[in-house]
């Protein structure tokens, strides 16, 4: 399982802030581009699940929010070994019980040493429909102190002691349920593409042609050129490609600290190639650096004694946060400060503590997709989606605590105009 954080954040997007992050969350069909730069209709068949919260809630938290970066957005990817998507959907309880307890970290993460009154509200939603399960995660980085003063927060600061904390939560979770480990270097991919590349099954359905992309054709190229030579790292890899520029047919015009860029002499330089991976990065990895990867036992094993210390990692780095966040948001120093992390990845509890028992829509997929046939098809323009059919069952809850409002929330979701004055204070304009 992977943890990944969005780039967006709300920042200039104006009054309908959040509305495309929500619709592209919960949407019974997107539109993709394919690979030939041809627009689809795609639907997800099963149809997202909503888990935790409501997006109206959630854009009228955002909208509110004074701030030039009003949300954060993640997404938490297994592999397709991870979690069976079909079991998962009709409820398996151990299944249901590892998500929720995944999200529940999550959110611990998140907002380190706040109560759950003062947490934003978050909205958290499914995609099964490629076969693997991807769960989406909005939340709110608007707070308000026990002094009544809103305050921005970021649950992943540009820092590095931020990308420590993360990396041991994921670490911990794939340790515990046996995910599939992205730091294992038997899983490393060579070539990273385009996240569209890897996912042409769309493309495939509408019955277009593959279409060749000339990263992968340059890699190709030059594995066979270093395919019985030793590159110890990145400065023998350009020398053997300076070497064998004639013979590959195109030569390395920059470089940075994860990537190559090459350009082959009939297209120009203003036409480069970013080729991105282990192999290219300014350290190479030694797993790809010697040839037949006769490392890679000895690696395996140094990642899982790396693996086995996630829980200490995850329990030091939460702490900090914890301290830094209950200083900047004037929260004193009481029991949610503790977080008992072997508790809540403990015995499977009878019923999940965020998430509903199953999909609560697998019915209503499946009914559509019987009237209207096949899931995808080409389209001349972009369709845009309203909000998903309200969820059915058990009621929202926003880490086990009310309907996923905090008190700021709920002001503006009432029909409050809030505005902010001088120093964060918050000032309201009740409905008549």
């Amino acid at each position: 399982m992977l943890i990944s954080f969005s780039k967006h954040t709300g920042a200039g997007e104006g009054a309908d802030v959040g509305r495309a992050l929500t619709a592209y969350m919960d949407a019974p069909a997107v539109v993709k581009t394919s690979p030939g730069s041809r627009r689809l209709l795609v639907a997800r068949d099963p149809v997202p699940e909503i888990l935790l919260g409501r997006a109206d809630l959630l854009r009228a938290s955002v909208r509110n929010l004074p701030f030039v970066h009003r949300y954060s957005s993640a997404v938490l990817s297994s592999a397709r070994d991870d979690i069976e998507v079909a079991a998962f959907n009709k409820g398996a309880p151990e299944l249901r019980w590892q998500v929720d307890a995944a999200l529940r970290l999550f959110f611990a993460v998140s907002f380190a040493g706040l109560p759950a009154r003062h947490q934003p509200p978050a909205y958290v939603t499914t995609h099964t429909h490629t076969g693997r399960l991807e769960v989406n995660i909005a939340v709110s980085r608007g707070v308000l102190t026990p002094q009544g003063v809103l305050r921005s927060i970021n649950p992943h600061p540009p820092r590095r002691g931020s990308s420590e904390l993360w990396a041991a939560l994921q670490d911990t979770l794939n340790l515990r349920f046996g995910w599939a480990d992205p730091g294992d270097p038997a899983r490393a991919r060579e070539l990273v593409l385009p996240d569209w590349e890897l996912k042409q099954a769309a493309a495939a359905r509408a019955g277009l042609p593959p279409q060749p992309d000339l990263r992968q054709v340059f890699h190709e190229r030059i594995q066979r050129a270093i395919a019985d030579r030793a590159v110890p790292g990145r400065a023998a890899l350009l020398e053997i490609l300076a070497e064998k520029r004639a013979e590959l047919g195109f030569s390395v015009v920059a470089t940075s600290r994860r990537a190559i860029t090459v350009a082959a002499p009939d297209c120009g330089p203003e036409h480069p190639v970013r080729l991105e991976g282990p192999l290219y990065r300014a350290t190479v990895g030694t797993a790809f650096s010697q040839p037949g990867g006769k490392d890679i036992d000895r690696l395996r094993a140094e990642r899982i004694q790396q693996m086995r210390t996630a829980p200490p990692r995850l329990q030091r780095a939460w702490e900090q946060r914890a301290l830094e966040n209950q200083a900047r948001f004037g929260i004193g120093d009481d029991a949610t400060f503790s977080c008992d992390f072997e508790e809540l990845l403990g015995a499977v509890p009878p019923r999940p503590v965020l998430i509903p028992m199953r999909h609560h829509r697998l019915t209503a997929t499946r009914a559509r997709h019987r009237a209207e046939g096949t899931p995808t098809h080409e389209v001349d323009e972009i369709v845009s989606h309203g909000p998903a059919p309200a969820r059915h069952g058990p009621p929202d809850r926003a880490r086990g605590e009310g309907s996923g409002m905090n008190a700021f929330t709920a002001m503006a979701a009432h029909g409050a105009a809030v505005s902010v004055r001088a120093g964060g204070v918050i000032s309201l304009a009740l409905p008549v």
